[in-house]
């Protein structure tokens, strides 16, 4: 598709990968916002930081092993079929998303008791900073 969209040959690759590369960079950038907000959904705010570690650390450490297990298919089976296996786990993963994943409401989202008395607390109560002195 890169090689399509930049008239690139496959023998100077160049272009296609700085042009792939921007492609993952805006895809990474959109996907990455978006799963550290289904974790805070489901996560009910007393274990909320725990549950974005356990994300964070899944997520990180799948980048170092996938890395290596991903050069040992390429040495192996070649680039193009780790390219492959990477691609079919990818879609394999976004299936099982598919299939398992409950969206939430903003009325089933938790909310810590002493966050939500402090909001009620503050919206009832006139504020200094609002009045205007001149």
């Amino acid at each position: 598709l890169v090689i399509a969209i930049t008239g690139e040959s496959a023998s100077d690759p160049t272009a296609g990968f700085a042009i792939g590369a921007l492609f993952m960079g805006i895809g990474t950038g959109i996907m990455y916002s978006n799963n550290l907000a289904a974790v805070c959904d489901h996560a009910d705010p007393s274990w909320r930081s725990s549950a974005l570690g356990a994300y964070r650390f899944w997520r990180d450490s799948g980048y170092a092993v996938g890395a290596l297990i991903t050069g040992l298919f390429a040495d192996s089976i070649g680039i193009f079929g780790s390219v492959l296996i990477t691609a079919g786990l990818t879609l394999l993963a976004a299936l099982l998303v598919a299939l398992v994943y409950e969206e939430t409401s903003s009325t089933e989202i938790p909310r810590a008791p002493k966050i939500a008395e402090a909001t009620k607390e503050s919206s009832s109560q006139p504020q200094e900073a609002d009045e205007i002195h001149l």
